[in-house]
């Protein structure tokens, strides 16, 4: 009787075992998902840096911006963290503001509210915790 416990105790050990496994192993295709997603992002949120820099007046420059900028909203929304998107807002909000003023961007805060997203987006990845 006592090989019997024995063997069932391996049994449910194995089980716990393969359970915890597969577990982290389907967190691990998450966040390594979420890597492809965000690196695929960068070129769009760099492409939204340039169009703001140019500040487009015309019609079509205007809604090329807002394409990139539904883009990489959506983008985000799939798999982005409150953080990220609100950095994404927050940079995009200032873009828009932009277009309604007269004058030069300034460089220094786009580029400041861009390193946020990229920032709160590599915190995201490596699980860290973002500094305020």
């Amino acid at each position: 009787m006592e090989s019997f416990w024995n063997f069932l105790s391996v049994v449910i050990i194995a089980l716990l075992t393969q359970r915890v496994i597969a577990w982290r192993e389907g967190k691990k295709k998450i966040k390594d998902e979420q890597l492809n997603i965000y690196i695929t992002t960068v070129k769009p949120l760099s492409d939204f840096y340039m169009l703001a820099l140019e500040k487009p007046s015309d019609e079509l420059g205007k809604n090329q911006l807002y394409r990139k900028y539904i883009e990489i909203m959506a983008t985000l929304s799939i798999i982005g963290t409150d953080d990220v998107m609100e950095a994404f807002h927050n940079f995009s909000e200032y873009v828009f503001e932009l277009l309604k003023i007269s004058g030069i961007p300034d460089e220094v805060k786009l580029r400041k509210l861009l390193s946020q997203v990229t920032y709160k987006m590599c915190c995201d990845i490596h699980g860290e915790k973002r500094r305020k």
